[in-house]
């Protein structure tokens, strides 16, 4: 699976800063979407057709356009990474 629009993954970062501004957003050593993203999501049930659409494929690695890439990412990781963002659709 390669890029998708408002995930990030990063496990390092430098500096102070780095770490704390990707801890706010949520995506600190972990693979998912911003919660920036999420505050200017309208469509979520579109949203979530469109995860569960991509959860469906057969992939193991995730390359990301912002972050690491992601080996040994399965379906259910990706569509799990979601989950806080589509609590309740």
């Amino acid at each position: 699976l390669t890029g998708c629009a408002g995930s990030m993954a990063f496990r390092e970062a430098n500096s102070l800063f780095a770490r704390c501004a990707l801890s706010i957003y949520g995506i600190y050593k972990k693979f998912g979407p911003s919660k920036a993203v999420g505050m200017f999501m309208g469509k979520k049930v579109a949203l979530k057709e469109a995860i569960d659409r991509i959860a469906a494929w057969d992939f193991q690695r995730v390359v990301m356009a912002h972050g690491e890439i992601l080996e040994n990412t399965t379906p259910k990781d990706f569509k799990s990474s979601f989950d806080q963002m589509l609590k309740g659709v």
